[in-house]
């Protein structure tokens, strides 16, 4: 599948929990999102009021997709912040 496609995807399933879901966490909101697909896993968080959208084979354990996404997460975050403040 495309980008597109696990983007669209993404997008939708983050925004219908943000709406519906949102008083069921009685917090900032969704923090992450990890899917185990038959075709794919998927990890998806927010950097900056962005989604960040990581797909892997199905072989790839939802743990180190955690991990690449904080980590990922984590360095973008950084260089988002020197850009604010330029």
């Amino acid at each position: 599948r495309g980008a597109r496609c696990y983007a669209a995807i993404a997008s939708n399933i983050w925004n219908t929990f943000e709406k519906s879901g949102k008083n069921l966490l009685r917090d900032d909101g969704l923090k992450f999102l990890l899917i185990g697909c038959e075709e794919g896993n998927v990890a998806v968080t927010t950097v900056n009021n962005m989604l960040l959208c990581l797909v892997a084979m199905p072989e790839v354990d939802l743990g180190i997709m955690k991990a690449k996404i904080d980590a990922l997460t984590r360095h973008l975050e950084k260089h988002f912040q020197v850009a604010e403040h330029s």
